[in-house]
């Protein structure tokens, strides 16, 4: 359960595939996580580089998350990271921003502040 909780996406070689969903498939599966077929002779390393900046949502549910930056970072840089993460998930939306009800900007201890999405986008 702690491995499932610490990565957001797992690859696995096609011939590994039946093994891991009999041992990890009922931890894996219900999260949305099972691993990504991935070619015996294939470059690993281009895979793990698409997945690292990859966001994951899952149909099921109403609410996306994804960070965007960190407490290190500036205001501005903070700032812009998630105006362009809303605005790539906007362009992939079917009505744009009509899909989108709010934003919610929240640090790692600290109150989230609600942002109306008419001011992002």
């Amino acid at each position: 359960k702690k491995l499932v909780r610490s990565y957001d996406f797992f690859l696995a070689e096609i011939s590994a595939m039946p093994k891991i969903g009999k041992i990890l498939g009922k931890f894996l599966g219900p999260k949305g996580r099972m691993p990504l077929p991935l070619a015996p002779n294939a470059p690993i390393e281009n895979m793990i580089t698409k997945y690292k900046t990859a966001i994951r949502i899952r149909g099921r549910t109403l609410s996306l998350a994804t960070k965007v930056g960190d407490e290190d970072m500036t205001d501005e840089n903070i700032v812009e990271n998630a105006i362009t993460v809303i605005n790539a998930i906007v362009a992939k939306l079917p009505n744009n921003e009509n899909n989108l009800k709010g934003f919610i900007l929240k640090l790692s201890m600290s109150n989230p502040v609600r942002v109306p999405i008419k001011e992002v986008v």
